[in-house]
């Protein structure tokens, strides 16, 4: 199986940031990849959506203090 990872900026991000990023994690997961993120929110959280909303599996790493 492919994973693709995909990192970007967190917080807020603008309306058009987010519509872009929630496709590109759609597409990732109709094409039957894994999609891997740092797990935080902007970027990282639209994608993961994205990735969700096409039935796809999303694998976030985050740091644990």
């Amino acid at each position: 199986m492919l994973g693709i990872g995909i990192i970007g900026q967190s917080g807020d991000i603008p309306w058009e940031m987010h519509m872009v990023a929630e496709e590109i994690g759609k597409e990732i997961a109709l094409k039957g990849a894994v999609l891997m993120t740092g797990g935080t929110t902007g970027v990282m959280e639209f994608c993961s959506k994205g990735a969700k909303s096409a039935n796809g599996l999303v694998v976030s790493f985050v740091r644990c203090k």
